[in-house]
């Protein structure tokens, strides 16, 4: 069984440390190479996230001091 388990399902990104106790040895061993490789899918998804219709109507928002319209947006984002 491997210390880290990264799990993906849609846009969330899962990462478990299966023996938190070990983490100052796993940061030193071979298992880096996932941890980098986890931070890579998090920041495509990032990438990919903060470029569309709905982030940009939210700053959008935010910039303007109004309640975001998520109207026009190609998803459907509830308002809260």
């Amino acid at each position: 069984m491997s210390d880290i388990v990264i799990e993906r399902s849609g846009g969330i990104l899962r990462v478990e440390l299966n023996r938190p106790a070990q983490k100052k040895r796993l940061i030193k061993d071979a298992s880096i190479s996932q941890l980098r490789e986890a931070v890579k899918i998090e920041n495509q998804e990032f990438s990919e996230r903060v470029r569309s219709a709905e982030a940009k109507e939210a700053l959008s928002a935010f910039l303007e001091k109004r309640p975001p319209n998520f109207t026009n947006t190609a998803t459907r984002v509830a308002v809260q």
